[in-house]
């Protein structure tokens, strides 16, 4: 531990910079015209992130890696569409970010493997340089999708 020139003490591995939350916005629509043995969908999700900055210093080079992961049971398949967000944040300040939807289409059988796309699953992590320090992912298993991901461009 050192001491700064005032305030409290600088704790090795401790980050100011916490996720606060991360909030899924999935919507699901069934595209079906009738009854049968396959059901045609589309569902698409976006992120509500929350950030902040606990401490009384602002905090520069904070990178919030977003990232939805999707499924292609056409070709086998699965990565995250997201992007990278870099910015600084004041002291004390809570910062909220809207991403952009990721949609996925496909159709589900009664009796074989589904066809087209689905969604697996959605994941945060917050940077400071290079170092992680905060990360969430729901569920756990789309971790290791996050090693590279496709860009993803505002949608308005």
């Amino acid at each position: 531990m050192t001491k700064p020139a005032f305030g409290r003490p600088i704790v090795p591995g401790f980050s100011p910079v916490k996720l606060v939350e991360v909030k899924a916005n999935s919507k699901k629509k069934d595209l079906s015209s009738g009854a049968g043995n396959v059901a045609n969908f589309a569902q698409s999700r976006a992120l509500t992130i929350t950030i902040r900055n606990g401490s009384h210093q602002p905090v520069s080079g904070v990178m919030v890696r977003w990232g939805v992961v999707k499924a292609d049971f056409t070709t086998n398949k699965t990565a995250a569409y997201g992007k990278e967000e870099n910015m600084d944040l004041r002291p004390l300040e809570t910062r909220t970010l809207e991403t952009p939807s990721v949609t996925a289409t496909g159709k589900q059988w009664n009796y074989k493997a589904n066809e087209g796309e689905k969604l697996l699953g959605h994941g945060v992590q917050v940077l400071i340089g290079d170092k992680v320090v905060a990360e969430e992912f729901s569920p756990p298993s789309v971790k290791p999708y996050f090693g590279d991901f496709i860009l993803v461009e505002a949608t308005k």
